[in-house]
């Protein structure tokens, strides 16, 4: 279905969203924390976990970045489900390693295709099953570092594991000590870890950094808020995201805290609206950032889904702009306002809420009319990406 785009001269108000929460579509399973989360593409898969009923889970769910829907995918081919497994992705596949279920510990690895919806089984860590290690991908490579093994021993072991290849390499040893719980995630670049439990189960505060090339890791700065486990981290516009989390007293965390790597400065961001929680799944598209299931501090699992708009445009240099749509409702136009289109070209996609994509097109004007006539009646997601096709706003309209 092609869309007419017509350029106007006329000017309008409009607004967007800019480091704001909003709920979305709760995850579809049942309430859990402990899981993992890859994504591919526009999705997100989340699974495995514990439930409510302290069972370890082995289903899985995908989540539409774009349409906030949920729908339910192959489960993880096991006979026992596990928690404190970790997770990793490349392009088109995504990789579920390790976790544990009581007394038994898993070095195994799975990756999942979303095309046919199915799984397969990978190489073995040539090494000791573990839980709770922290995982990050550099390029092609995945890196598994710290974590415990069954005979409830934290280790500091780093290994590396080629996706392209299916080989396993073991790396120098984490610098810093036996780590259990830590939080990792990297820019493609450096590989960056958080927080983790000690030998004595005291917690750190430290922010480490993992240089590849070197095989070397660093304290790169400390975190300026209470010392934390189960907390989230995750990588977006040259920040780090560190989110919520438990301390040693078990006091539960709602905040948000940024780290610019640019400027090297922490600043507090906004703080989830409602209770505070522990080790729910966080990921990200674009410049928007996600958060859901976990542990909240009553104490129960949910299966709420958040999103956190723009959560860096208070740190970055990047230009907060004003990206609006009017009228909404349409029947037949749509306008479109981007203040910075005709410096700097973008992308605009029109899907529908399921995430069918309708019409793509150019907008290198600050202001352009749509002919919406065509569409059916129903909701709409008009997305702008940039020209690496990173999204970096969206909006919702209604065509009458």
């Amino acid at each position: 279905m092609k869309l007419k785009l017509f350029v106007i001269l006329f000017y309008f108000y409009g607004s967007v969203h800019a480091q704001t929460w909003q709920q979305v579509a709760d995850f579809l399973g049942a309430n859990r924390d402990d899981g993992v989360v890859f994504t591919i593409d526009n999705n997100a898969f989340l699974g495995t976990g514990q439930t409510p009923w302290f069972d370890p889970a082995s289903d899985f769910y995908s989540f539409d970045m774009i349409s906030h829907q949920w729908s339910q995918i192959a489960d993880l081919p096991v006979t026992q489900g596990r928690q404190y497994a970790c997770s990793f992705s490349n392009d088109t596949l995504g990789f579920i390693f390790g976790g544990e279920n009581g007394s038994t510990f898993f070095n195994d690895l799975y990756a999942y295709d979303p095309i046919p919806d199915s799984w397969t089984v990978k190489s073995t860590l040539p090494a000791d099953g573990r839980s709770g290690a922290a995982c990050f991908t550099i390029g092609n490579k995945a890196y598994i570092v710290g974590g415990r093994t069954s005979e409830q021993v934290f280790i500091n072991e780093v290994w590396e594991y080629d996706m392209t290849n299916d080989i396993w390499t073991q790396k120098n040893n984490f610098s810093f000590g036996n780590k259990w719980r830590m939080s990792g995630t990297s820019n493609d670049t450096l590989g960056y870890t958080i927080f983790g439990f000690n030998d004595t189960l005291g917690n750190s505060n430290s922010l480490y950094e993992y240089d590849q090339i070197s095989d070397s890791w660093s304290i790169l700065t400390t975190f300026p808020g209470e010392a934390r486990n189960y907390a989230s981290i995750e990588y977006i516009n040259n920040e780090l995201i560190i989110l919520f989390g438990m301390d040693s007293t078990n006091k539960f965390y709602d905040d948000v805290h940024l780290y610019d790597l640019t400027t090297n400065q922490w600043e507090t961001g906004v703080s989830l609206p409602d209770l505070p929680r522990r080790d729910g799944k966080v990921f990200s598209k674009g410049l928007d950032l996600f958060y859901s299931t976990g542990l909240v501090n009553t104490p129960e699992r949910t299966s709420e889904t958040w999103i956190l708009y723009n959560p860096t445009s208070s740190l970055s240099n990047l230009e907060v702009e004003e990206f609006s749509i009017y009228p909404n409702p349409s029947s037949e136009f749509l306008i479109v306002k981007c203040n910075s289109c005709a410096k700097t070209p973008q992308i605009l996609t029109i899907r529908s809420v399921l995430g069918e994509e309708i019409s793509t097109f150019n907008m290198d004007e600050n202001q352009v009319q749509l002919d919406v006539s065509g569409l059916r009646s129903g909701t709409y997601i008009l997305t702008k990406l940039n020209q690496t096709d990173q999204e970096i706003n969206q909006a919702r309209f209604v065509k009458r």
